[in-house]
């Protein structure tokens, strides 16, 4: 077998095997970057080159709109949440994105972004205090589950107390999408779930919702641009891809700053923490894929890809090609701003990549000044299963304040 129907054979059962992808985070995506900008998998095409992969995720001939992908993916979902989940901002084109998008313009602005840094900065010490000197601190539990839920409760205008309730919808909801094979008895208790989500939700619109970014959605609907499943649908996007996304991000990010010998107390320096943080999430990107329907035939690199295939862009090998950045499997703080895809490209980029950033940089901070000698605190780790997102299943970290060697 030549190496390239080697790597086709590999990056199949990658995409295909969620215990190969328990066990690597990264799986084929270094040798994807390296020779395969484009690879033919038969039952879908694999776009690797950040130029490729760049240029991809900004053809209309491609469509994100879950329709087209459910006539080659079936999801068993209830038919209530495959209609709403099939609602969402991000899995919508067109026309129905643009009208969705605009909602949130200025929502995760600058300015915004910046108005929340205090409310970050009080919850990210807030975790750190909990786990105290020497402890362990659970990232995905304690910090990359609850941190999301707070800060997302917090632009949507809902209440504090309610935080644990909405976290629990959150967590269901977001395990349930894409989720297959379920049993009736699992149906069954997705929709009681689903239901009290929903009924929350109704009463907290119907009795005059005017803060955070549910004020600006309560305005939308009485204006009729979107409707009643529409609303429901853009507040279940913001939990359950916050939730995703910085969940993702923290375990990735900790994973990552921590295995570079000396770095962590350099961090409180919110540029360098800023630097580190980018070079983190290039390496070993949050969001590692994203699927389009090919829509509207196209020719790609002398390749004819039919209207119909699945185009899989792979965000996290993009980030690792060697014609975007020299040395990319090497952790450097002086690449400057780049414009990795660790969060996606195009109009479907993550919106909450800025609040993500904003978190994983205070983390780093607060970590650097209180417990400059943090280091990861288990010999193995296992990878979530997921194919989008890419984080360890559990990351334990031991905080300690103890002085270590500084590296140049």
């Amino acid at each position: 077998m030549d190496s390239l129907a080697a790597l086709r054979v590999d990056t199949l059962r990658y995409l295909t095997d969620a215990t190969r992808r328990r066990q690597d985070p990264l799986g084929p995506a270094r040798e994807l970057a390296a020779g395969a900008p484009l690879l033919n998998l038969g039952a879908a095409w694999v776009a690797s080159s950040h130029q490729l992969v760049s240029e991809l995720s900004v053809d209309r001939r491609l469509s994100m709109d879950a329709r087209e992908i459910g006539r080659t993916i079936r999801f068993a979902q209830p038919d209530n949440l495959n209609h709403l989940f099939g609602l969402m901002l991000n899995v919508r084109d067109g026309a129905d994105h643009h009208r969705l998008r605009r909602l949130t313009t200025g929502v995760f602005s600058a300015r915004r972004v910046a108005e929340l840094t205090r409310t970050v900065r009080d919850l990210v010490a807030d975790t750190l205090d909990t786990v105290g000197e020497n402890g362990l601190l659970d990232v995905i539990g304690d910090l990359g589950v609850r941190l999301p839920v707070r800060m997302n409760c917090e632009l949507l205008g809902i209440p504090a107390q309610h935080t644990e309730r909405v976290l629990h919808w959150a967590k269901a909801l977001t395990r349930q999408i894409n989720r297959t094979g379920q049993t009736a008895a699992e149906l069954a208790e997705i929709e009681t779930v689903f239901a009290g989500f929903r009924a929350y939700f109704t009463d907290l619109l119907r009795d005059g919702a005017r803060d955070g970014i549910l004020g600006r959605l309560v305005e939308a609907h009485e204006q009729a641009v979107i409707d009643d499943e529409e609303l429901l649908a853009f507040v279940v996007t913001l939990l359950t891809n916050g939730l995703d996304t910085l969940t993702s991000a923290l375990g990735t990010l900790l994973y990552t700053v921590l295995g570079q010998p000396g770095l962590l107390p350099r961090l409180t320096d919110p540029e360098l923490a800023r630097a580190a943080f980018d070079e983190a999430m290039r390496l070993c990107s949050p969001v590692r894929v994203g699927a389009r329907t090919v829509v509207q035939e196209l020719t790609v690199l002398g390749q004819r890809i039919p209207a119909g295939s699945v185009m899989i862009l792979y965000w996290a090998a993009a980030n690792l090609d060697p014609e975007f950045v020299p040395e990319p499997n090497a952790f450097r703080l002086d690449r400057g701003r780049l414009k990795s895809y660790a969060f996606g490209h195009g109009p479907h980029h993550c919106l909450g990549a800025p609040l993500a950033t904003l978190a994983g940089i205070e983390v780093l901070r607060q970590l650097a000044e209180h417990f400059p000698a943090a280091r990861v605190d288990q010999d193995e780790l296992a990878w979530q299963e997921t194919l989008p997102f890419c984080a360890p299943e559990q990351l334990f970290v031991r905080l300690s304040t103890s002085d270590v060697a500084v590296v140049a």
